[in-house]
């Protein structure tokens, strides 16, 4: 027993020298533990994620502050309805506001502009988190909608939404994946080799420039089979959301948002197509912002392939808040 020991230990030990000379390489070469960029999520049951509540945290971009809530969204505590006519945004990270700061967001500002349009006090609610596809927004909406008692619901599709349900991405909120990025999170911020194994892994596999290339593709590929079964299973999703939401007998409405790729080739619109016919046949109000967008000079609506610039939520705001007021699902 007692050689058995020893050889653990002595094992042990030339393992974690193992990995502080890794540790020390790794800064050698110019990495170090990561900031605290990146929010903590927590699990809230079955596919159901959201930021841990009362945590703050700083985007890695704008270095803006994101402050999270007791429902664990972003923006300040909610308090019980009052007076004010309150618009529930639900989306994900377009709506969340990806590298803004939480006042240049459209949702903030379609509060502005609903206040000024309607001459009445406003509250728009940013329900959105960065990784949610329809399911988890119908999920939150499931879970806390009827408690919030919101006027309206507006809900924001994005085309990875499809391509997730392609994949099968079915399980992004389980407890076990959630836990294994909590902690990958909490090693990186400690840990130089970790932050940049992080890294090696986004520079090897660019799950990014994936995504991009999979909307794109399902974008393109006009009215194949594919296309068609993935189409199904989106509107599948809205229709459940769409029956979470008249089940507490609250207006809904949906805004479809573009990939910067489709402004150059709009005849690219197949999916907004789809899920619009879809809409329109449940009696969903849709606007879909894709032919807003190529009405202006839209260069600076977007910072990246598919996330707002501040322009781009301004802008976005202005539009939505006029077909809001011109549909009269607000009063």
């Amino acid at each position: 027993m007692k050689r058995l020991l020893s050889r653990l230990a002595l094992a042990a030990g030339a393992a974690a020298l193992t990995l502080l000379v890794f540790e020390g390489a790794a800064r050698l070469l110019g990495y170090s533990p990561e900031r605290p960029v990146t929010p903590t999520f927590s699990w809230a049951g079955g596919e159901l994620f959201r930021m841990k509540p009362g945590s703050v945290w700083h985007m890695a971009g704008s270095g803006d502050e994101v402050r999270v809530n007791a429902f664990g969204v972003r923006g300040p505590e909610i308090g019980p309805k009052d007076s004010k006519l309150r618009v529930l945004c639900l989306g994900d990270s377009v709506t969340f506001g990806y590298d803004v700061g939480e006042h240049a967001t459209y949702v903030s500002k379609l509060e502005t502009e609903l206040s000024r349009a309607l001459k009445r006090p406003v509250e728009a609610l940013n329900f959105a988190v960065a990784g949610w596809s329809t399911r988890q927004e119908r999920l939150m909406y499931e879970r806390f909608g009827k408690s919030l008692d919101p006027d309206l619901v507006v809900v924001g599709v994005v085309l990875n939404d499809l391509t997730e349900l392609r994949s099968g991405v079915r399980e992004t909120g389980s407890d076990t994946a959630l836990r294994a990025m909590a902690l990958t999170s909490s090693l990186a911020q400690k840990s130089a080799l970790i932050a940049m194994s992080k890294d090696l892994y986004t520079r090897a596999f660019d799950p990014v420039g994936r995504e991009i290339g999979s909307v794109m593709e399902l974008a393109r590929a006009g009215d194949s089979r594919a296309v068609a079964h993935t189409l199904d299973l989106q509107n599948e999703e809205l229709g459940r959301l769409v029956d979470a939401v008249y089940l507490t007998g609250r207006p809904l409405a949906v805004v479809l948002f573009p990939y910067k790729f489709q402004l150059r080739t709009p005849q690219h619109n197949a999916p907004q197509e789809s899920m619009k016919a879809f809409l329109d046949n449940a009696g969903v109000p849709v606007l879909d912002l894709l032919p807003v967008f190529l009405e202006r000079d839209s260069g600076d609506l977007f910072m990246d392939a598919v996330h707002l610039s501040e322009q781009g939520h301004l802008f976005t705001a202005r539009t939505v808040s006029d077909w809001l007021v011109a549909e009269e699902l607000v009063q």
